[in-house]
């Protein structure tokens, strides 16, 4: 039976263009900068872009690495600037990552993606889903113009900002990217998705979350007649959780997913939380599940003994140690610092399935 490995990572702002916040006083925000007198912002605008320049440089050798050690066939990435920010780390990163076999698997092949897809979606931020794979994409699809209007979703439901939701207003704050691969003779259908944050607060923002999942569904079960019955995934940041350290968090947002007996959340196999969890929020000390790999019913049935496997070894050392049953060891890549550099703020997920 052919198998398939696919991942999901979330490689935060992989961008092509300088992004810098203001504190309080109103000056440039840089742990740098603030070490430093200069005689005018100018000065210290483009100290900053040299600085932000070396940074990015190196976390963008460590995103390589991750990308390089998961060694997936398939991988969906979120907050990738376009189609010129995805070409460029590849060609300067990636790609030449990839020159030797994975550390922690040698038997696999190198991690070269010829078949690379980013499309601009509803982010105002610009970042957006991509997908790279080493097997040729049969179709792309995207999903960002769907509307309340079109997925048959009531916008009165939707409690967020000051103005009220519109029928005809875009569902996806970024986008649900639908992607079919050939595996074998067999058709696998990817869902790629970058729910709304739970910036500036989770309970604010939950409804949002409730209409991208629901909208999911509904695509899902607009393309297939019988959604448990058919070959597909959904993967991605889904940016809520439905547990963490402390237990069961029913507060969330995902229940149209989460709770869809058509499917099963592949990463819920992982038996222990602290095995589990893929993003760490220093603001909050919180390690946390946001992302996710969902496998319909029969796809999960024939992979009952697939294990996703959560690697941290790009994860800022804040994140804490030791890491328990870590396939790829507790120990960090060098250069890894305390908050940065770092290979993102979330860790890639990969599992390996038979199609």
């Amino acid at each position: 039976m052919p198998a398939l490995t696919v991942a999901t990572f979330n490689v935060e702002n992989l961008l092509t263009r300088f992004e810098f916040g203001r504190n309080r006083d109103g000056g440039l925000d840089e742990t740098a900068s603030a070490l430093f007198a200069f005689p005018d912002e100018a000065a210290e605008l483009a100290a900053l872009q040299a600085y932000k320049t070396t940074l990015s440089d190196d976390m963008r050798q460590l995103t390589a690495q991750a990308i390089r050690d998961i060694a997936a066939d398939v991988v969906v990435l979120q907050e990738v600037e376009g189609r010129h920010a995805l070409e460029a780390f590849y060609d300067r990163y990636l790609n030449r990552a990839g020159d030797a076999a994975p550390l922690h698997a040698p038997s696999s092949p190198n991690a070269v993606y010829p078949h690379r897809v980013a499309i601009d979606g509803n982010d105002r931020r610009g970042i957006g889903i991509a997908v790279i794979s080493k097997r040729p994409l049969k179709a792309v699809t995207t999903h960002q113009q769907e509307t309340f209007r079109t997925l048959g979703l009531d916008p009165a439901d939707i409690h967020f900002g000051k103005t009220p939701t519109q029928p005809d207003d875009r569902v996806f704050k970024r986008d649900c990217l639908e992607v079919d691969v050939e595996v074998g003779g067999r058709t696998l259908t990817l869902y790629g998705v970058h729910f709304k944050s739970m910036e500036p607060e989770r309970k604010w923002t939950r409804t949002v979350r409730v209409a991208e999942a629901t909208a999911v569904r509904r695509l899902i079960e607009r393309r297939f007649a019988e959604p448990a019955a058919a070959d597909w995934l959904l993967l991605g940041d889904l940016n809520d959780y439905c547990d963490g350290a402390d237990g069961p968090d029913a507060d969330h947002g995902l229940a149209p997913l989460l709770g869809w007996d058509a499917c099963e959340d592949l990463v819920a196999r992982i038996p222990d939380f602290a095995d589990r969890w893929t993003h760490y929020w220093p603001g909050g000390d919180q390690h946390r599940q946001l992302d996710y790999i969902l496998a319909s019913r029969a796809l999960a049935a024939r992979n009952m003994a697939a294990l996703p496997r959560v690697m941290r070894r790009g994860m800022p050392y804040r994140a804490g140690l030791p890491f328990r049953a870590d396939p790829y060891g507790a120990d960090r890549y060098p250069r890894v610092g305390w908050d940065r550099p770092k290979a993102s703020d979330h860790c890639p997920v990969v599992v390996r399935l038979e199609i």
